[in-house]
């Protein structure tokens, strides 16, 4: 994953890297640079000393905050480690940010917090309970009992993410408010605590679904030519290259297809058929809602600490100021169109497979620049 950016703040306290997405739930590891002294050079032939290693995880509820009237605008953004603000002090001290989050919630205003809950497959209870008044929602729907202060959802877990909205309006006073989360199952009727490991970021890319039993191609898919492949691949008809690249010719907006040779055809067809069933993780897409009122779908990159760039279905780039953001969220679908095989038909799809798993030749057209 590219780190597009690294700076330190101005109390040397924090570091903050800017990074292409994250393309999956999972632990995260970033070797810090080994230090040496000013002047101090590595010895010849010795390897490069390595620095630290730093975990970190996607897990925690995305944190907005506002003073003053229900319309203010947002005075703080960022993470925290879990929903009950006490909680999330204790295990952020030092962080001169989090000092200033949590100033705010000594002032009366409004706290919005946004995670996705991963609960046991089953039959599961929900708890929240507050000591302020708070409106909450799951998955968009409303709780099974709630009055201002306590909500609880009946759900149907099927082990998958759930998308937890709550909104609480705190009034003046001199601690944070205090907030728990608890669930239990028709297999344990204790009340068992949300946990952090129960937590999600919501702008964590979904986790595909397992496959289901999939049904045969509906035409035959060998015989192709490999020639016509690439001519298609290559051509203003599939435009396959636009975004594809392929033994060193083509685009970057998607997956390089230079090693597809030892795949079976029913795999190829299907991520050509059915582009959203298996996306490659580093080229999820994201919806960007910006403050003008646009919506832009595409790849996200980073372009340094100011900007990013979206590339969508047409190959078209488009670099955006990280300033003039209001939202990124991951679609959960391929940028690739539905369609393809409708579109150029039986033989010319079994051309295109036909190239792309045809072994490189032995003397492979160079690189492009």
């Amino acid at each position: 994953m590219k780190v597009a950016a690294a700076t330190v703040d101005s109390e040397r306290r924090t570091l903050i890297l800017t990074t292409d997405p994250h393309p999956r739930d999972a632990v995260y590891l970033l070797e810090t640079g080994a230090s040496k002294p000013p002047g101090e050079r590595s010895s010849p032939g010795l390897q490069p000393t390595r620095g630290e290693m730093i975990a970190y995880d996607l897990s925690g509820v995305s944190v907005t905050l506002a003073t003053g009237d229900v319309e203010a605008e947002n005075a703080w953004e960022g993470w925290w480690p879990d929903f009950d603000p006490q909680t999330s002090q204790r295990m952020t001290v030092d962080s001169r940010e989090h000092d200033r989050g949590f100033a705010l919630l000594k002032q009366a205003g409004r706290a919005t917090l946004e995670s996705l809950v991963v609960l046991p497959k089953g039959r599961v209870v929900l708890r929240l309970v507050c000591n302020e008044p708070m409106e909450v929602s799951l998955n968009g729907e409303n709780p099974s009992s709630q009055d201002k202060t306590q909500a609880e959802f009946v759900v149907e877990s099927t082990g998958d993410p759930n998308a937890l909205f709550m909104t609480v309006r705190p009034e003046r006073r001199e601690r944070p408010f205090s907030f728990q989360a608890t669930y239990r199952t028709d297999h344990d009727k204790k009340d068992r605590a949300l946990s952090r490991d129960r937590l999600i970021l919501p702008w964590v890319p979904p986790t595909p679904p397992s496959q289901p039993d999939r049904t045969p191609p509906p035409f035959q898919l060998s015989g192709g030519d490999r020639a016509r492949g690439e001519a298609l691949f290559h051509g203003d008809r599939a435009k396959c290259s636009g975004c594809h690249r392929l033994r060193g010719k083509g685009g970057s907006v998607g997956p390089d297809l230079s090693n597809l040779n030892n795949r079976g055809l029913d795999e190829l067809y299907r991520d050509i058929a059915e582009p959203s069933a298996a996306i490659h993780p580093d080229f999820n897409a994201y919806a960007v809602a910006l403050k003008d009122g646009r919506v832009i779908a595409g790849i996200i990159r980073a372009e340094g600490a100011e900007k990013i760039r979206v590339s969508d279905s047409d190959a078209k780039m488009t670099e955006i100021p990280r300033s003039e953001i209001e939202e990124l969220r991951p679609s959960g679908t391929s940028i690739m169109p539905v369609g393809l095989v409708g579109a150029i038909g039986e033989q010319a799809t079994r051309d295109i497979l036909a190239f792309l798993r045809a072994p490189a030749p032995l003397n492979p057209t160079p690189l492009e620049p």
